[in-house]
């Protein structure tokens, strides 16, 4: 999912070389001309034609946050405009003179940005970020590496932290907003162009919508970011989700090439939505996280940590019908031994289909289909504890807690 605010060692590829008979001197020529322009100019570039994997800007073999950073820096560049192009994910050939029309380099690599021109149209915009969205997580054929960067003059080491504290309580089905800071070394200022990170929840923490978005957002909306927002328009997002994987890729970036803020502290803030079938503690974590400065290098070493979130919600989902309190009576509880009874009321009609035990962190320890008016559970093997009982009839759900002692 695309979603920008206000509208937010390589992989080496195959080079196929041309051969340029004496019947075509003008093709020589060409190439020879382009090659000593390139030499005067000091700019590194192959004589020979290059593929590009319209999305793969980096050239490291997948499509990922970390080439919407490369695609970032080369925004408003021009050149020509890419033969037969398009925005495919297949290996498209750069001819060597529509090469050599793109002035320039990504830094530290002979990599022309003619790459950040994904759908091939001869300048690098927003259309290219559609491409790259369109293509991404797809990879090229073969073994894919991580992007490798310089590290800039006096480096700051810097960390990208959620929340204020450790842990926080959050109610299932609820909104709460987590925040996103950057902590530096001994709170010094650093120069920021470009962030990406991962967020990892897992696959069953976050909710969606019936129609089957996440519900995660990201805000700048917040007190004390303006050295990051400044006027509020200078910041642009890209988020991309991934519900079946359990994390979502996002990267920032200054909304011209040149710009760049310097400062710490407070960034933003992540809204979430927690399933309502989850309890327990359970972790949200920032992995890959990547700052670079307006030259595109690392202006120091960055770490990440993540947060606990105590979550104190029943796990019941929205479309279960709640039984009245009392509907089911369990004992003994506390348990101390034996087994863990659950009978329906005699007024309450139905059968009970289902009990489920779950510990603290939200694991199963035990259940049964009774299909009956009551139902046990072996309660002999049960740790001393704090537990949710869970029993489903063909009426509704009732959740309680259990208190296993010994």
């Amino acid at each position: 999912m695309y979603l920008p605010t206000d509208f937010p060692s390589s992989i080496f590829v195959s080079v196929k070389k041309k051969q340029h008979p004496v019947k075509f001197p003008k093709a020589h020529i060409r190439t020879v001309i382009g090659a000593l322009l390139c030499l005067f100019l000091g700019i590194s570039s192959p004589l020979t034609g290059q593929q590009v994997w319209p999305g793969d800007v980096s050239g490291n073999g997948i499509v990922d946050h970390q080439d919407v950073l490369f695609w970032a820096y080369a925004r408003n560049r021009t050149g020509a405009m890419r033969p037969n192009a398009s925005t495919e994910f297949v290996g498209q050939e750069i001819p060597a003179d529509s090469l050599f029309s793109w002035s320039g380099t990504f830094p530290n690599t002979d990599r022309s940005l003619a790459f950040a021109d994904c759908d091939g149209n001869g300048i690098v915009n927003d259309l290219d970020l559609l491409t790259i969205d369109q293509n991404y997580f797809l990879a090229v054929s073969g073994e894919t590496t991580s992007d490798q960067f310089t590290l800039g003059d006096n480096p700051i080491g810097s960390q990208l932290v959620l929340g204020d504290d450790a842990t926080i309580d959050i109610t299932a089905g609820q909104p709460t907003s987590i925040p996103l800071n950057l902590a530096t070394q001994s709170t010094q200022p650093i120069e920021l162009s470009y962030l990406g990170f991962q967020l990892n929840y897992g696959t069953e923490l976050i909710a969606e919508t019936p129609e089957g978005n996440l519900l995660l957002t990201m805000s700048f909306d917040i007190d004390g970011n303006e050295w990051l927002t400044e006027t509020g328009e200078n910041v642009k997002v890209f988020v991309h989700h991934h519900e079946d994987l359990g994390f979502s890729d996002i990267a920032l970036y200054m909304d011209s090439p040149n710009d760049f803020v310097t400062g710490t502290g407070a960034m933003a803030e992540f809204t979430i939505v927690v399933e309502e079938v989850v309890f327990g503690l359970q972790d949200i974590n920032i992995t890959n996280p990547l700052i670079l400065n307006s030259k595109f290098k690392l202006p120091g070493y960055v770490g990440s940590q993540g947060i606990t979130i105590n979550l104190v919600g029943k796990p019941v989902s929205t479309d279960e019908q709640m039984l009245p309190s009392g509907a089911v009576m369990v004992f003994p509880n506390p348990v101390n031994t034996g087994v863990l009874h659950a009978q329906l009321r005699s007024d309450q009609p139905g059968m009970i289909k289902q009990m489920e035990l779950f510990d603290q962190t939200g694991r199963l320890v035990s259940s049964c289909a009774p299909n009956a008016r009551n139902g046990q559970l072996n309660a002999n093997v049960l740790p001393a504890g704090l537990y949710l009982l869970k029993v489903k009839t063909d009426k509704g759900v009732q959740v309680m807690k259990i208190q296993a002692t010994r």
